[in-house]
């Protein structure tokens, strides 16, 4: 990963390629004191980019002297791969939510439209059966909704853009 010997990376000058592990090496969890797993820093390669990796740090003391050994794991491809997949999911989930308004949410509104008509007719010749006609519709409008705040918590509307987001 940093194409260097291991001598360049023995002891203090491994701090040139991970700036945050200064920090852990005056703290109270000082990686010298004990092991470290998956510690996530900013690493730097020799021509300078930083890139978020994960360090674990194991110590050992064969003989007489101290070591610490660093195993540094670039993340940069799995953090890609994590925004995908994030990317992935919420894109499918605006997708259904625009879906789930522009099907179901329009075929209630139709299926309301159609029985507040029908209950206007039945309603003068029977109005035992218009009272029912207009519970009815009082279970269409809350279809339609409990449909539309569905829609909206999938495919939340952009205020600035005055619409839904488009991704």
């Amino acid at each position: 990963m940093f194409r260097s010997s291991a001598d360049g990376l023995n002891g203090s000058q491994a701090l040139e390629f991970l700036p945050a592990i200064e920090s852990f090496m005056s703290s109270a969890t000082n990686p010298l004191n004990g092991d470290v797993d998956d510690v996530r820093v900013t690493a730097r390669n020799r021509q300078g980019y930083t890139f978020p990796a994960r360090i674990s740090l194991r110590h050992i003391e064969p003989g007489t002297a101290a070591h610490t050994i660093a195993y540094v794991h670039d993340s940069s491809e799995s953090i890609a791969v994590q925004q995908a997949i994030l990317d992935t999911a919420l894109e499918v989930t605006r997708r259904i939510g625009g879906d789930l308004h522009d099907s179901l949410g329009q075929k209630l509104v139709g299926a309301f439209y159609l029985a507040q008509a029908l209950a206007k007719r039945i309603t003068s010749e029977q109005p035992e059966v218009g009272q029912q006609m207009e519970s009815m519709l009082d279970v269409l409008q809350d279809a339609i909704s409990e449909t539309r705040t569905l829609a909206r918590g999938l495919n939340p509307a952009d205020h600035a853009g005055g619409g839904f987001v488009t991704g």
